[in-house]
């Protein structure tokens, strides 16, 4: 016997149909006229409705989210420590330096100043920077000592110090780098005066 036709789009017929809308096209898929198994969005897409006719009508994963395999219904929740531009197919780690504290997140957060993020895919920073340095936002050690940031000569700087330096007190000063206490400025010399340069 010859077949009366194509199934119709959104839906896909295996062999032996007796009707053009044999089984419908599910969540996550699409089919053209005269299928016979659906086909998968692809990965980085998703499409939440049934009976989808073209591929171009599956859905970008949007910022924030990922979509891991072909065929999904739904995108999931980019975790964190991670970022999900639009159209991912897996979530990637932030990088050193940054930080992700949230779900659904597109981008990461410099490290605030003050703290460190020496390793990717962190989810908040691992800790203040180290007495006698100091860290900007971004910094990816608590020490960051081969980007010349020890505490500089005039001020100290406590643990979790950020770009805003502590002075030394009044009639003290501090010749040094690396000054961690404002305990350690030493006195200034009778008659004396000494002006801080800011580095």
């Amino acid at each position: 016997q010859t077949p009366s036709g194509p199934c119709e789009p959104g839906y896909f017929c295996t062999g032996g149909a007796k009707n053009p809308l044999q089984q419908v096209v599910m969540e996550g898929h699409y089919s053209s006229a005269g299928a016979f198994q659906p086909e998968p969005c692809p990965l980085g897409s998703f499409q939440p409705v049934s009976m989808l006719v073209f591929p171009s009508l599956c859905r970008d994963c949007p910022e924030g989210t990922f979509c891991h395999e072909p065929g999904l219904a739904a995108p999931q929740d980019c975790p964190k420590g991670h970022f999900c531009s639009a159209g991912s197919s897996f979530p990637l780690p932030c990088p050193v330096g940054t930080y992700s504290d949230v779900v659904r997140a597109g981008s990461c957060k410099p490290c605030p100043a003050g703290m460190f993020c020496s390793t990717a895919g962190l989810a908040e920073p691992e800790g203040p920077c180290q007495p006698g340095y100091y860290c900007s936002p971004g910094s990816s050690t608590s020490s960051p000592v081969r980007l010349k940031r020890r505490c500089p000569p005039g001020f100290y700087c406590p643990q979790k110090t950020g770009i805003n330096f502590y002075p030394c007190p009044p009639g003290t000063y501090n010749p040094s780098y690396g000054l961690s206490q404002a305990e350690r400025c030493q006195q200034c010399p009778a008659g004396e005066e000494i002006t801080l340069v800011l580095p």
